[in-house]
């Protein structure tokens, strides 16, 4: 499982909650994007699903990782309890092992670090952007997954 999937699964949810009134009215022929404060509508209103959808999935630990990041993204709601799951489900001792290349190890490291500063120091209602690479922009990337 890979986490852009995880993300789109999340938008997938999102967008069910959605009437076709409402389709009509935010989209953007030229783009076929919608604004994003439609967007946060969406995944507020169907935040209880999100949430039901990251418990039952069956690589947990990514879920509730792409889970903050959306959170995160959009400004959404963090109760207290979902931040604490978010930060045990990111934590480094959990993947310093899985990774074989000392650069990967390092630059992961970094990453889950900064994410986790990110998590712990949110505030609700502010966008807070995480950097991220997927493959389809940065090229081939041999790495080792790891196993969520």
């Amino acid at each position: 499982m890979r986490a852009d999937n995880l993300w789109d699964n999340l938008f997938d949810i999102a967008y069910k909650s959605a009437t076709e009134d409402e389709f009509k009215k935010y989209h953007k022929d030229i783009t076929d994007t919608y604004p994003t404060e439609f967007l946060k509508q969406l995944v507020n209103r169907g935040f209880e699903k999100l949430l039901k959808f990251v418990f039952d999935h069956q690589n947990p630990r990514l879920a509730f990782q792409v889970l903050g990041v959306f959170i995160l993204n959009y400004g959404l709601k963090m109760p207290d309890d979902i931040r604490v799951l978010i930060l045990a489900h990111s934590d480094w001792g959990s993947e310093q092992h899985q990774l074989k290349n000392e650069q990967d190890k390092s630059e992961r490291n970094k990453w889950l670090l900064d994410f986790r500063e990110r998590v712990e120091n949110y505030v609700e209602g502010s966008s807070v952007k995480i950097p991220y690479e997927t493959p389809r922009k940065a090229g081939y990337i041999d790495r080792q997954p790891i196993d969520y």
